[in-house]
């Protein structure tokens, strides 16, 4: 298994745990790019939101502190687990 795989899945095998923290968070294990790349997501959606426009950046900014602060939370709380790639994979 890919060690980008292994870490998705551990990830995802927190997914109920993750969900306490961010309720609307998406995983996404096989995402392709133009360029024909393929990476592994997980992450959460804001709408009606641009940061061209002015207008919208309180917004934006709101959102990256609750959504950011809220994963980074998760992932201090589970780092041992999640980076020890002998557990579960």
């Amino acid at each position: 298994m890919k060690i980008k795989n292994a870490y998705f899945q551990k990830i995802k095998s927190l997914k109920e745990l993750l969900l306490e923290y961010l309720p609307d968070v998406i995983f996404e294990q096989d995402h392709y790019l133009l360029n024909g790349k393929v990476l592994s997501k997980i992450w959460v959606e804001l709408d009606n939101v641009s940061v061209n426009k002015k207008n919208t950046w309180q917004t934006v900014f709101d959102f990256f502190i609750e959504k950011m602060s809220a994963f980074e939370l998760f992932y201090y709380e589970h780092e041992d687990y999640i980076k020890d790639l002998e557990i579960n994979t």
